[in-house]
């Protein structure tokens, strides 16, 4: 969403399968008077891979695909 001068705050959370989740948070508000907005947002979503790898002799150590562990 695009700032707005009207201060706001919001915090959203959810939880699926391979123990998916996250939480946002997000806030709006005048920065300068009637001028100025801002708006600020933070995500942390983390979720375990479901496909079994065989990493052979590669540099990779992880033995599951599409993890997610995201900022």
């Amino acid at each position: 969403a695009a700032p707005s001068f009207s201060p706001s705050a919001e915090i959203v959370g959810s939880y699926g399968n391979y123990d998916a989740w996250s939480v946002s948070a997000a806030a709006t508000g005048p920065i300068i008077g009637d001028v100025v907005a801002g708006r600020i947002f933070a995500l942390k979503r983390k979720r375990d891979g479901y496909w079994d790898l065989s990493t052979g002799s590669g540099p990779r150590t992880s033995t599951m695909s599409d993890n997610e562990d995201n900022w």
